[in-house]
């Protein structure tokens, strides 16, 4: 019998929790939760999950407690909006241990890098010629560095690399973009800053991102939160990825507010053959969408690829940099 994964293992505590049986999801984790060290903070998640929805606060309490012992925390959205923690909202004891990972998470806070930027040695200052500019997003659930892969390609070529950590917190080590307005309000500051600090080329200014990342870059260059000429998307995922009407109404108020001398907003969209954490399907009617809108739109699979960086991906972001640079047509 070959080991499990634990892919596989979340699948079965997510098919568990689904049919409401909250006690097979709880043994699950309970009884694999060892087996993968990396991922401990998830396990402690669902036991205290499922042990509220089983009605076992005091259980719930003592993996939350002894999560924070270890030096983790959570995102205080997660355990406050997390329909599985209702029962423990208000308890005097869960409202001590919410104070305790706010504290934590502050300080862990002083120790983040919430913008890294990357570019050719002795260029992009003000004192140097302008260079363009590539905002580089990370995945949900991940940090900026997780992303560098991606774009350092870009700084070899010359372009000025800015990878910001989002703001919204899931847990220590896992920071997300899902609040897509307060990812505008981050992203605008680092851009005001990036023009202040740095020579940049305003014709050749691109959002680029990873997953959920590359989710945000395409809504945040539709809601023209800055001016951006392309988006780079390497394996899009989220919500809006997995329903390609919901772009509808947002590509139609971008065109709608063209203006006729603009340089067209260029897209292009990387994809892993194997990355199955992706809807291909639905990536390809977001890109019918688009083309048929009058977008410039790339496509490249990379076969073998799966969902995070490898150096299979590298000639198609050196091309997705060209396809950027050419004159629009």
């Amino acid at each position: 019998m070959s080991t499990p994964t634990f892919e596989s293992i979340q699948a079965s505590i997510q098919a568990c929790y689904q049919a409401g049986d909250f006690a097979g999801a709880l043994a699950l984790a309970d009884r694999h939760a060892g087996e993968f060290p990396e991922h401990t903070h998830l396990f402690a998640y669902w036991q205290m999950c499922m042990a509220a929805r089983l009605g076992d606060i005091s259980r719930a309490l003592s993996v939350l407690e002894s999560a924070l012992g270890g030096g983790f925390w959570y995102g205080e959205t997660l355990l406050r909006k997390s329909p599985s923690l209702q029962p423990l909202q208000g308890l005097p004891e869960f409202e001590a241990l919410v104070e305790r990972n706010q504290q934590q998470e502050a300080a862990s806070r002083q120790e983040a890098f919430p913008l890294i930027t990357i570019r050719p040695r002795s260029a992009c200052t003000q004192r140097d010629a302008p260079c363009p500019l590539l905002i580089g997003l990370h995945a949900n659930a991940a940090r900026a560095q997780a992303s560098l892969p991606f774009w350092q390609p870009a700084a070899f070529e010359g372009w000025l690399v800015a990878a910001p950590e989002s703001v919204q917190a899931m847990w220590r080590g896992a920071y997300i973009w899902d609040d897509l307005e307060i990812t505008r309000q981050q992203i605008e500051r680092h851009f005001h800053a990036l023009q202040q600090n740095y020579a940049l080329d305003p014709e050749l200014i691109l959002l680029a991102g990873h997953s959920m990342g590359a989710e945000a870059a395409l809504w945040l260059a539709l809601k023209r939160a800055l001016p951006a000429r392309g988006v780079l998307l390497i394996g899009p995922g989220g919500p809006l990825t997995n329903d390609p009407a919901a772009w509808q109404e947002l590509i139609q108020d971008y065109l709608q507010l063209a203006d006729a001398q603009a340089v067209p907003l260029r897209l292009a969209f990387i994809l892993g053959q194997a990355d199955e954490t992706i809807p291909h399907q639905e990536i390809g009617q977001l890109i019918a969408i688009l083309r048929d809108s009058g977008f410039e739109t790339r496509l490249e699979i990379v076969p073998s690829a799966g969902h995070d960086y490898q150096d299979e991906y590298l000639p198609a972001i050196r091309r997705a940099l060209e396809f950027f640079r050419q004159p629009a047509s």
